[in-house]
């Protein structure tokens, strides 16, 4: 396909559904079966092949034979650099965001907010029916309770994440159009 269609185009359809994946990620429930983790991940490594060959493909074009070897390795070292600072970032955002949720859902966390005292009472009746000591059942259920708003609040961080990395993906499209008309 890159013989016959311009490498900038291949590469603007790698980031339009490299965005697309990012966004349909960006539906983490807590209730999601492996499958759909299966799909989520497949959708985001499929577009890798947009991008990748045809990048690559793209920066030695222009290159004169002789700087090839030099290229190669300013490429493949801006690449890992560029790949770890992204994981670094996308990781840091992670934990700056689930603070930001875990800050905006504390207030709800109180006994005067009738589903919390709801969720302790069915999680003191569940610990009691497997048997923990009387003493004991008021920490596992405030154990299990804020067990589950850890995971609430890391969800939506992650939904966050892939919504900033998806629209992030979709801005880029117009700046492809952007490089030469080559074909591979």
């Amino acid at each position: 396909a890159m013989k016959h269609v311009q490498l900038r185009y291949i590469i603007a359809c790698g980031f339009f559904l490299m965005g697309a994946s990012m966004l349909w990620s960006a539906q983490l429930v807590p209730s999601l079966d492996f499958r759909h983790l299966v799909m989520f991940r497949m959708s985001q490594t499929a577009t890798l092949a947009f991008l990748f060959v045809p990048i690559s493909t793209i920066t030695y074009a222009t290159l004169p034979r002789e700087l090839n070897a030099d290229g190669s390795a300013l490429f493949s070292m801006s690449r890992n650099v560029l790949g770890s600072l992204s994981i670094s970032g996308a990781t840091a955002l992670v934990t700056e965001l689930r603070q930001a949720h875990q800050n905006q859902m504390v207030h709800w966390m109180t006994p005067y907010h009738q589903p919390f005292n709801e969720y302790l009472a069915q999680s003191r009746a569940v610990a009691l029916a497997r048997g923990y000591a009387q003493s004991a059942i008021n920490n596992v259920a405030m154990g299990r309770l804020y067990k589950e708003f850890q995971r609430q609040v890391a969800i939506l961080a992650y939904n966050e994440v892939f919504m900033i990395l998806g629209i992030g993906a979709m801005l880029v499209v117009p700046f492809c159009f952007l490089m030469a008309p080559l074909k591979g």
